[in-house]
């Protein structure tokens, strides 16, 4: 009915049309609220992409599926905990910058949520673009390619050997 990559470009367009949509209603609104609406909205419509896939792909080999599910999972958590901190911290600002002067150093560092925004929602992000490359390896059957993780909580793909075949 479509060409193969129609809902792909929709999909980009789309997103994109929203992106620029928000840009220009906040430089006008300056409402931070709206921001972080509309921020959230965006990251909920593109976590619900992978899934499709997932669901897609879980089939192909023996414990594909938990193993997908668990880096999307991962992933989800870390930035909707981003968000959540972030969030936390811009309606309750005051409170917590009187907090961190009361504390000093080295505690008033936990208590810099935003900063804690960026560090989960990058590993959110990376663990994502991973979980993306790995799905797109499944998708061509390459079983050379596998996940790993740094450290016990860090997933990168790696080159495996494939068990016949001499590399």
């Amino acid at each position: 009915m479509f060409p193969p990559y129609f809902h792909a470009l929709l999909l980009s367009l789309l997103l994109s049309a929203y992106s620029i949509f928000v840009t220009v209603v906040y430089i006008h609104l300056r409402d931070p609220v709206f921001h972080q609406v509309s921020y959230g909205l965006l990251v909920a419509i593109t976590a619900l992409v992978p899934m499709k896939h997932i669901v897609r792909l879980s089939g192909r080999r023996e414990g594909l599926g938990r193993r997908l599910w668990w880096m999307y999972g991962t992933s989800l958590v870390a930035y909707l905990t981003g968000f959540l901190l972030w969030n936390i911290e811009n309606f309750n600002c005051e409170v917590f910058r009187s907090w961190r002067e009361t504390v000093g150093y080295p505690w008033r560092v936990v208590g810099e949520l935003h900063a804690w925004w960026h560090l989960l929602t990058g590993f959110g992000t990376y663990g994502s673009i991973v979980l993306c490359q790995y799905m797109r390896a499944i998708t061509l059957d390459r079983r050379d390619v596998d996940i790993r993780l740094l450290c016990g909580c860090i997933p990168f793909l790696d080159k495996v050997k494939v068990k016949g075949k001499s590399q």
